[in-house]
């Protein structure tokens, strides 16, 4: 499923994500593992309410579509467009991918680190935000770099990736808000390539059916599926997505800023088998943080 905390929902959910109230963390970085989180099965769903669609939180904004569907067949709490944090990364995937297509299999073309490339690790790595290390003249395959993009969650990988496709960022800023709207993603916009800006905003709905164009994606798929254990000269990528793995879930994103909040974008498959749920209705849970982390929000997801 997909959620703004979102979800998607087939047997399979394409993913959630959780955008939670904004402040609610201090550091205004992509930067940091998230509260631990704990996951409770909760009542069936009535085998009455065929029609029944998940109750989500009130607070930030959560969504749930079925893979394969269009539109969320669920919402809770905000229809507003809210900063998005890393979840802008995807974007920037997706877009680099549609000026240069790359299959599952395949390395792509390879770009050698310049020295606008090297100054954006520098400055990302001297504010705090992620980063994944690079140095001039290194050559990053097309792969390599989406790995880092969406595994590491690179702030300086998506400026490069930017760059590398569009020759600047502004021209890439101009193509990704035409992409969007062509995609009829009219409550996405975005602002810059990381989601460090807070005016990289979207709704719940519309983050969702992005969520559902990036698992479609083969070279975005085959990446979440398949994390690497090491990149340019061996060094590796720690996966920040990873979130709830041993409940089935392939995180897609993961973070946070002071003005979004907590972001988290997953995938799950949910076996329609228990006896208490419609056919091809899958049970319910709610997966929620060990604390708070402000008195009016916490962050939860739906899957």
């Amino acid at each position: 499923m997909a959620t703004f905390r979102v979800g998607r929902f087939f047997g399979v959910l394409v993913g959630t994500v959780a955008i939670l109230a904004a402040g609610v963390y201090a550091p205004a970085t992509l930067l940091g593992p998230l509260p631990p989180a704990s996951a409770s099965p909760v009542s069936e769903l009535p085998g009455s309410t065929d029609s029944a669609a998940p109750v989500l939180a009130a607070d930030g904004a959560s969504a749930v579509i079925l893979a394969g569907d269009t539109a969320p067949f669920a919402l809770g709490g905000s229809a507003e467009a809210l900063p998005m944090a890393s979840i802008t990364k995807l974007v920037t995937a997706l877009v680099v991918l549609d000026s240069k297509p790359l299959a599952a299999d395949q390395s792509g073309e390879t770009h050698t680190i310049a020295t606008p490339d090297y100054q954006d690790y520098i400055d990302y790595s001297g504010g705090g935000a992620r980063t994944v290390v690079v140095f001039p003249k290194e050559q990053w395959t097309q792969r390599e770099m989406l790995q880092a993009l969406i595994l590491g969650s690179s702030n300086n990988h998506a400026d490069t990736l930017a760059r590398w496709a569009y020759g600047s960022v502004d021209d890439y800023l101009t193509a990704a808000n035409a992409w969007l709207a062509k995609k009829g993603l009219d409550g996405i916009t975005v602002a810059d390539t990381t989601g460090l800006s807070p005016d990289s905003r979207g709704t719940a709905a519309d983050v969702t059916r992005l969520a559902a164009l990036a698992l479609a994606e083969p070279a975005i798929a085959e990446i979440l599926a398949n994390p690497p254990s090491a990149l340019v000269n061996n060094r590796g990528v720690s996966n920040t997505t990873a979130y709830l793995a041993d409940e089935g879930v392939t995180g897609i994103s993961r973070s946070y800023t002071d003005e979004a909040g907590v972001c988290l974008l997953f995938t799950a498959t949910v076996p329609p088998q228990r006896a208490a749920s419609p056919p091809g209705r899958s049970a319910s849970r709610r997966c929620s943080s060990a604390r708070p982390t402000t008195t009016r929000s916490r962050p939860t997801c739906v899957r």
